[in-house]
């Protein structure tokens, strides 16, 4: 028995794998032989069965191949998060002893690329352990889960029973989580379905790739879906125009999910609401299709039972790991027979699982009775951001994140609905975000440590933002990288930014010297996005018609005929540009042009009129800050992956003196980051034909000249330009 048995390999596409802004498709016979060619890596480096290797890297193709290919030799996988610290991870590391640690896999592709293929493994046999999986846990102590091949694969196998669709799905969970292995790789590994992992956590990249890529569906946790809505809102617009009528499944669990998110959700998709541990591999429960009930965490999968003991939710079942790594007594705590006790507490009504809360929060008050802080966090959160529950010198405090209202008077409406034992006696104000685990359950152990105070004093938001990042103390100018940013912390700290002010920072911006006055300054200067509509006209053919109609009678041209896909740099002469070259150039295309040009950022109904007539009649999009250069990168990245051309006038206008005027960095920055084919295009006679500000078109002939297409390289934006500027004058 072994997992990757229940993977067929005879799908179409396994994985969109995202390099920079692009995306390309990575069939299933590549991903085993990647995965075959890893197993000859392994025993290069005499790593065999029973062996550990410890794995700590973002999620990608190469992982999995990585993963794979130790499952199916027998070698046991230690998967930690990424913010796992050096110093935890050196202690997992002494306590597993593995045979290699893999921090960096983005040149792995390259390593293995020469080596053979794999002929034969060692039978692997089902107690045997596949993974050890340490949990971040809410206590502070990670202990190593030691899973078998028969618990990872009972819980795949029985949810394949049920839900064995192929979809496309964008997975934003990291592999070192259970969930996200199980529900979001092996399952849709063995349904042939397609997974995209995107490069940023930030919610507007999701939203645009969910809306590009088509996807179907989403493993996520509640912390995510909460940002992921407010995201949405922030833009204004309908949740489908947003995200596309595709997106319409979301599995979630890890922690509990508030009634009103999952309201929101429920509304808009099918959501999908599962319960387990890392402990049971993980899932003990799940809302089907059709048999959901609403606010339940679902029924128990097929080969495993639940019960209620004293409160406590208990599991027992092929899911259920073999036990903690080397801490038998921390096993022998956590099962009272064959029972599993979660330490959880639910209720079961009509066989549904209804979830209440953990043992350890429950608070015993002073009159003797118990109040459970999830019933209290319930109420709270219907007027704060967030908010935390727990126990101080014997009383009931809370704590709380509120963006508006006075939490004074909060407290006092909240308690009128809350029985005499349940009611609030004081309360903290958090700044920032409560510390959490990678599913998003508060660590509410480090909030009660944090909390000395009734009231916090009011910080900088933005310090508050940064310390939620970072998990210390900021200093107005102290380099934020001596604090511990790194390119992790980087990408979450543009993601808080983006949310809570509504600008674009790009990863360039925050450099390792930046400073949280640097920080503030770049916040000030940068205008607020305008959230574009990013979409190609669907009647622009119309325009191409007129457009060639018109360019014949007035054109005479001279060219010879191009097949070509990707960045087309020209000079800009004429109105006629456009239709001219496409008539040489054999491809399909869209205009990249500066959003003034099609009237975006302008209240001129000039500009407007303009504007649309452009954007339909040219099929033409906006590039630019003010829609988000990280916007139009990932659209225009997206069109070149639907095997567009772009054409694009670097000078930034047409001339107004028929000469050719200086390339502006724009097509260095795309060309650079979309590593794409750049075909220089130079055209001669059109300016005589229409020059600057003139309308009616005179009778000329035309010349196009094409280059020779090549790519940039990995380049400065400013070299980049230089170069595409000297090929298009050379010709």
């Amino acid at each position: 028995m072994n997992i990757v048995d229940l993977i067929p390999f005879n799908g179409k596409t396994a994985f969109l794998e995202r390099k920079g802004y692009r995306t390309y498709p990575v069939a299933y016979l590549e991903l085993k032989q990647r995965m075959l060619k890893t197993e000859t890596y392994l025993k290069t480096k005499r790593v065999k069965k029973g062996d550990k290797i410890l794995i700590q890297a973002p999620n990608s193709v190469a992982y999995v191949a990585l993963m794979l290919a130790c499952l199916r030799s027998g070698i046991i996988v230690v998967p930690l998060d990424l913010h796992t610290s050096p110093q935890l991870r050196k202690r997992i590391a002494d306590e597993v002893k593995p045979k290699l640690i893999f921090t960096e896999l983005g040149n792995f592709e390259n390593i293995i690329k020469d080596l053979k293929e794999n002929g034969s493994v060692p039978e692997t046999f089902k107690e045997d352990i596949a993974e050890i999986v340490y949990t971040s846990g809410t206590t502070g102590v990670p202990k190593g889960v030691v899973l078998t091949h028969e618990n990872i694969y009972s819980n795949v196998k029985a949810l394949k029973e049920s839900f064995g669709f192929r979809l496309k799905c964008i997975s934003v969970l990291p592999l070192s989580h259970m969930l996200e292995q199980t529900v979001g790789l092996f399952l849709q590994l063995s349904n042939n379905s397609t997974i995209l992992y995107p490069h940023s956590s930030r919610y507007s990249e999701l939203i645009d790739l969910i809306r590009y890529k088509k996807i179907n569906i989403m493993i996520a946790v509640p912390g995510i879906l909460e940002g992921l809505k407010r995201a949405v809102e922030l833009r204004g617009k309908s949740f489908a125009r947003l995200l596309g009528w595709r997106f319409r499944i979301i599995g979630v669990g890890g922690a509990d999910m508030p009634k009103e998110l999952e309201k929101w959700w429920s509304r808009r998709t099918l959501l999908l609401q599962g319960y387990g541990l890392t402990e049971t591999s993980p899932l003990i429960t799940l809302n089907l299709p059709f048999r959901k009930k609403k606010y339940s965490i679902g029924k128990a999968l097929k080969n495993v039972e639940i019960r209620i003991k004293d409160d406590e939710i208990q599991a027992k079942g092929l899911n259920v790991m073999k036990g903690y790594y080397k801490k038998p007594e921390k096993t022998k705590e956590v099962f009272d027979g064959e029972w599993f006790k979660t330490g959880d507490i639910g209720e079961i009504r009509n066989g549904y699982l209804y979830f209440k809360g953990r043992l350890k929060d429950i608070i015993a008050t002073k009159s003797g009775l118990k109040a459970y802080p999830i019933d209290i966090e319930t109420e709270l959160n219907k007027y704060v951001k967030e908010s935390c529950v727990i126990e101080k010198n014997g009383n009931i405090h809370a704590v709380l994140i509120i963006e508006k209202g006075e939490p004074k008077k909060i407290v006092e409406e909240v308690n009128k609905k809350l029985e005499a034992h349940q009611r609030i006696a004081s309360f903290s104000i958090w700044h920032g975000q409560f510390p959490k685990t990678p599913t998003g359950k508060i660590k509410k152990f480090e909030v009660s440590k944090a909390v000395e105070h009734p009231i916090l004093k009011q910080k900088n938001p933005l310090h508050s933002l940064l310390e939620s990042a970072l998990r210390t103390s900021i200093r107005h100018n102290v380099p934020l990288a001596s604090v511990g940013m790194d390119s992790l912390k980087r990408m979450e700290i543009l993601a808080l930014i983006e949310e809570q002010y509504g600008i674009e920072l790009n990863e360039r911006d925050i450099t390792p010297k930046t400073t949280a006055k640097g920080l503030e300054n770049l916040i000030k200067k940068r205008k607020k996005i305008s959230y574009y509509d990013f979409k190609l006209p669907k009647l622009h053919f119309l325009g191409e018609i007129i457009a060639n109609l018109i360019m014949r009678i007035f054109c005479r041209i001279h060219y010879i005929k191009t097949e070509f896909k990707g960045i087309i740099a020209a000079n800009h002469v004429s109105a006629f540009d456009v239709p001219v070259i496409a008539s040489s150039v054999k491809t399909k295309y869209a205009v990249a042009a500066l959003p003034y040009i099609i009237g975006v950022g302008t209240t001129s109904r000039y500009h407007k009129i303009r504007g649309f007539f452009i954007r339909h009649l040219l099929n033409t999009y906006p590039f630019g800050r003010e829609v988000g250069l990280d916007n139009s990168l990932r659209f225009t990245a997206h069109l070149l992956d639907e095997g567009y051309s772009i054409m694009i006038f670097p000078e930034g206008g047409r001339t107004t003196d028929g000469k050719m005027h200086k390339f502006k960095e724009g097509i260095g920055f795309l060309a650079v980051n979309t590593d794409a084919e750049i075909l220089p295009v130079k055209t001669e006679g059109l300016y005589k034909i229409l020059p600057y500000n003139k309308f009616v078109p005179k009778f000329r002939h035309v010349e196009v000249k094409t280059g020779e297409q090549f790519k940039t390289g990995k380049v400065s934006y400013f070299k980049a330009t230089e170069l595409i500027e000297k090929r298009v004058r050379s010709l």
